[in-house]
């Protein structure tokens, strides 16, 4: 047990790209809770599975706490901000 309420289908469903891109900021920056919930619980299994945690639920604690810190925000930021500086030199 995870600990959170149950979430109905209108919290995470989209309907176009635009939608779930806008979503999924919503996510890293942490406002979309059931979002956040269901990331979490994912990325909390994946370092069960890893051996990096001890149990899944301290993996869900592990990624909320990233999430709670920014720590993902920034982290899909660095990788934006690489892809950009590094696409800009491709262009002679």
């Amino acid at each position: 047990d995870f600990g959170i309420s149950g979430y109905k289908l209108e919290e995470i469903i989209v309907s176009s790209r635009e939608e779930a891109i806008d979503k999924a900021y919503q996510i890293l920056e942490g406002k979309q809770q059931a979002g956040v919930d269901i990331v979490a619980i994912n990325a909390g299994w994946a370092l069960y599975i890893l051996d990096e945690v001890r149990t899944p639920k301290q993996g869900f604690e592990k990624v909320k706490q990233l999430f709670k810190d920014k720590e993902v925000l920034k982290k899909v930021q660095r990788i934006k901000d690489y892809y950009k500086n590094a696409t800009a030199g491709s262009d002679n």
